[in-house]
């Protein structure tokens, strides 16, 4: 199984943002590989949370 990775998406293209938009926004990110498929991961930062 590939590793998922960001890709540059054109302007007028419907999808290839979703791992960009990830980890512009992640503090860390991660994938895990199963026989059915594959997970992607990520820890967020929510400013005030936990206070």
């Amino acid at each position: 199984m590939t590793k998922p990775a960001p890709c540059k998406a054109a302007a007028n293209d419907e999808n290839g943002r979703g791992l960009t938009v990830i980890a512009a926004l992640a503090e860390t990110t991660g994938t895990d590989n199963f026989g059915w498929g594959k997970r992607i991961w990520a820890d967020l930062h929510v400013p005030g949370a936990g206070q």
